[in-house]
């Protein structure tokens, strides 16, 4: 079993992975800028307790559970040694420092907030907890507390853009950016990205830059690369991930083998009348055009098959036809009919829940 070293008072813990015999850098866990003894991480953080736990174990596989984000939440199984070597390709990518300072709002019960913890882990660093909320970057006192990094999810940042200028670095996630929020980061100044990446990959394998430059393409992380199918749907190449070829159903622009532009979801299209509708295209330039967020579904129509269906929150002001023909949409993707909801229906890790609109 791996040898634990806990210091007095303080939760920091030096753990030994013998599956790749690498030794983790000491790391502190802190909650309100005040380090965690073992029993007050066990009290107020009690997914974290038991992940820990977990790591700490003989087996080299862990259990863990998606965020639902795309269908049923569902358990798998993944060797410690990828998370491991996950976390040092994003420390790589982002050049983040050993010791750093770096927040978590992330649910430890889902793989995105125990991949923080592992990062932590192999860097070293000093990681605040923070129990998730839509509100943690109004909880940052920006005169005492100063983040080198952080990993969010986008409905924890809309809104409140500004506020990442406290923070070094942000990787955003477990959402697309739209075009909205993309305008909304440009107050932004500190560097932040958007990550690429599914459950069989554990955590993301491409960032793209949105701060305070602007990339459009997204980057692979270090020994990663891409090709692309005759349906323009990606295949990642990533054998420290245990994937020689993983096709997805991405559907993608491919610049290189190591940089792609992401055009949206081949299970989502949207067939009507014979023209396939990518909603993930169309609902950003509705958005700009509305000037409110708006997502867009298919339903059965008698002659066209599936018709296109926007979806809006109530009050929201729907503009005629031509304004939408002029602000350079073509007549597909503009909605046959519209829908209002009091709000959109979100998963737990903030994405937009199709199957509720």
């Amino acid at each position: 079993m791996p040898k634990i070293v806990v210091f007095p008072r303080i939760y920091r813990k030096n753990y030994i992975c013998f599956m790749s015999r690498i030794t983790h850098p000491s790391f502190t866990l802190l909650h309100k800028g005040n380090e965690l003894s073992d029993f007050q991480l066990e009290s107020l953080f009690p997914e974290v307790h038991e992940f820990l736990a977990d790591w700490n174990k003989k087996s080299a596989v862990l259990e863990l559970q998606t965020s639902g984000s795309t269908g049923t939440p569902k358990r798998f199984k993944v060797a410690k040694d990828v998370m491991w070597h996950s976390a040092g390709a994003t420390i790589a990518a982002l050049q983040l420092k050993e010791g750093l300072s770096a927040l978590n709002s992330l649910s430890c019960q889902y793989v995105a907030g125990k991949m923080m913890l592992v990062r932590a882990m192999r860097g070293g660093w000093r990681l605040e907890l923070r129990h998730p909320s839509t509100e943690v970057l109004d909880e940052i006192d920006d005169e005492n507390e100063k983040f080198n990094f952080t990993a969010l999810v986008p409905l924890q940042v809309r809104g409140k853009a500004q506020k990442l200028n406290a923070i070094d670095c942000t990787i955003l996630g477990g959402a697309p950016v739209d075009s909205m929020f993309e305008e909304e980061l440009k107050m932004v100044g500190t560097r932040v990205y958007e990550t690429f990446g599914m459950t069989e990959t554990v955590s993301h394998i491409a960032l793209r830059q949105l701060t305070p430059h602007s990339d459009s393409f997204f980057q692979a992380l270090p020994t990663v690369s891409f090709s692309q199918k005759d349906d323009s749907t990606l295949t990642i190449h990533a054998q420290d991930w245990g994937y020689e070829s993983l096709h997805t159903t991405d559907i993608v622009e491919l610049e290189s083998e190591v940089r792609f532009k992401w055009r949206g979801r081949a299970d989502f299209v949207i067939n009507s009348g014979g023209v396939k509708l990518h909603p993930e295209l169309i609902e950003p330039k509705l958005s700009t055009v509305l000037n409110a967020e708006v997502y867009v579904k298919g339903e059965r129509h008698p002659e066209l098959g599936t018709q296109l269906v926007g979806v809006v929150i109530q009050g929201t002001s729907i503009p005629e036809k031509q304004k939408l023909l002029e602000a350079g949409l073509s007549a597909y993707e503009i909605p046959k009919v519209w829908k209002e909801m009091q709000e959109f229906p979100m998963t737990a890790s903030g994405k937009i829940n199709r199957k509720e609109l």
